[in-house]
């Protein structure tokens, strides 16, 4: 049996087997939900931080970032391969913001969606 569910909400597509991305009526990409979020093949770190929005304006002017999205307090950070963690994190304590915690995850249906987009 087969369902077709539209939504604009991509946390509700990642419940799906298999999805598409689509942008003014063309696929973007059509896979497991897990396959497009590793298509992204760019490092993503998230971050937490108080001041997240000041945080993601100061990031987007360093080189070395891809992308930087924000979700509430937490920032996801796209970097490119020979940036780690540590280095965005001694950025952003340069930078003079305070970094509540970090780690690396798997990029999020909707940076994979906003990245194909930019392209």
């Amino acid at each position: 049996m087969t369902i077709l569910v539209s939504t604009a909400y991509l946390d509700e597509a990642e419940r799906c087997t298999r999805i598409g991305l689509m942008h003014q009526g063309r696929i973007l990409i059509e896979d497991e939900p897990k396959k497009i979020r590793s298509s992204l093949d760019l490092p993503m770190i998230e971050v937490w931080s108080d001041n997240a929005r000041s945080a993601q304006d100061y990031l987007r002017t360093l080189s070395g970032i891809h992308s930087v999205s924000l979700y509430g307090d937490r920032l996801h950070i796209a970097v490119e391969k020979k940036m780690g963690a540590s280095e965005i994190v001694a950025q952003l304590k340069r930078g003079g913001f305070e970094v509540k915690d970090y780690r690396d995850v798997l990029p999020s249906l909707e940076d994979v969606f906003i990245s194909m987009v930019e392209r």
